[in-house]
């Protein structure tokens, strides 16, 4: 209860300009679920505030779980999937499905049904090599919403993106998958398999840049055990590989079937006291377009220089989880020609900050997100957001472009 209070506090005095506001509307294009999942009214999507915008689709439904059974059940995989109960696809014990799971670092989003209304996904996981939190270079990357009896999650397959600590979505309908083989795996289903439910009518959903891709594409050309593994994980996906053509500069969409799995655990969350810390420095050197105030998109930058990021999550005998992620260092922000790969002004240092904290416990949820993005110089320039989901549902921005 007392770090309940703390935190809530702690938020509370972080909100003056927005302590008036209105409550957030719900979002449009909202779906029923089966009347054996209550027919409640859900937004099959993730967002990173309350504009509605969606972010991630939703793609698991974990009936009578709560986000910290499946993260206790999923934590406790061994990494070889090579060996699974009989009707469970079997994995390759090698990179990247021979993962293990842990607490991820990773931006906030909220969801919202009509159960609990906006709730923020508290209790984040990723599918790593545990030598590198950020991916080697992919990862899965789950976010569970707790909307009463219904965990709502939203799971994705992504690439470390060189020289950054920037992650690319690659697919959607490959992590759900891999993630309900080890719901399977943990023993959780009392009548597997998980059935699908019809959330969206899309094909696709996003786009990975072309510059992310060609590069992937390229490798699995190779002639290679590491080109063919590749191109097999590539086709998993359903994403272009030779010989079909790669249309130069235009993004690669990625496809989704639209449904969700509705998966019907059998356990009980068992708290018990831990504390595990994870930390990361990532070393930036890569040209891209400029974070912010590039309205056009056309501006190009050079940034270098190291992040820290640093993760404590703990919880106690009473079943608190808490979570605690920040985000510190100081980038040198250089404008780029990238046609001519050569600088187009003088560089300027950038500091970055990020702070953010989850607690959940039976009956109470709540996190915050506070970043910046602040380029110094002679022409100060930023970017900074607050988040808020939970007991609380705030989302102040502001972007800063000098005069």
């Amino acid at each position: 209860m007392r770090s309940r209070i703390l935190m809530a506090l702690g938020v509370l005095a972080l909100l003056p300009a927005v302590a008036g506001a209105s409550p957030p509307a719900p979002p449009g294009g909202t779906v029923v679920l089966p009347a054996e999942l209550g027919a409640i009214e859900l937004w099959p999507y993730t967002g990173t505030n309350y504009s509605g915008n969606p972010s991630d689709p939703v793609n698991l439904l974990f009936q009578d779980a709560d986000p910290r059974a499946i993260r206790q059940a999923l934590m406790a995989l061994p990494g070889d999937r090579s060996t699974v109960p009989p009707g469970v696809p079997a994995f390759p014990n090698q990179p990247p499905f021979n993962c293990t799971w842990a607490d991820a670092m990773g931006y906030e989003q909220t969801g919202w049904a009509e159960t609990e209304g906006w709730v923020g996904g508290e209790v984040q996981l990723v599918c790593i090599d545990p030598a590198a939190p950020f991916g080697n270079p992919f990862r899965y990357h789950l976010r569970l919403f707790r909307q009463g009896s219904l965990t709502v999650g939203a799971a994705h397959f992504e690439l470390l993106i060189p020289g950054t600590a920037e992650h690319e979505v690659l697919g959607w309908d490959f992590a759900r998958d891999f993630v309900a083989v080890d719901a399977w795996r943990a023993g959780l289903f009392a009548t597997p398999p998980p059935f699908p439910v019809g959330l969206l009518a899309l094909d696709d959903f996003r786009a990975i840049r072309y510059p992310v891709y060609k590069p992937l594409y390229d490798a699995a050309q190779a002639p290679t055990p590491a080109g063919a593994g590749l191109k097999q994980l590539l086709l998993a996906l359903h994403l272009p590989v030779s010989p079909a053509p790669l249309p130069p500069n235009e993004p690669v969409k990625i496809p989704i079937d639209g449904f969700g799995l509705w998966l019907a655990p059998d356990f009980v969350f068992d708290p018990v006291p831990e504390r595990i810390r994870t930390t990361y420095a990532a070393d930036y050197d890569v040209v891209a377009p400029k974070p912010f105030c590039n309205p056009t998109g056309s501006e190009y930058v050079r940034l270098e220089g190291r992040l820290r990021f640093d993760l404590v999550v703990s919880g106690d005998s009473a079943g608190r989880f808490l979570r605690n992620y920040d985000v510190k260092g100081q980038l040198r922000v250089t404008p780029w020609n990238p046609v001519a790969n050569v600088p187009a002004g003088k560089p300027s240092p950038a500091k970055i900050r990020e702070s953010h904290a989850a607690v959940l416990t039976d009956s109470y949820g709540l996190l915050y997100e506070k970043a910046s993005q602040e380029l110094l110089g002679t022409n100060r320039q930023s970017l900074a957001w607050f988040l808020v989901a939970g007991e609380l549902d705030r989302y102040v921005a502001s972007e800063r472009c000098g005069p």
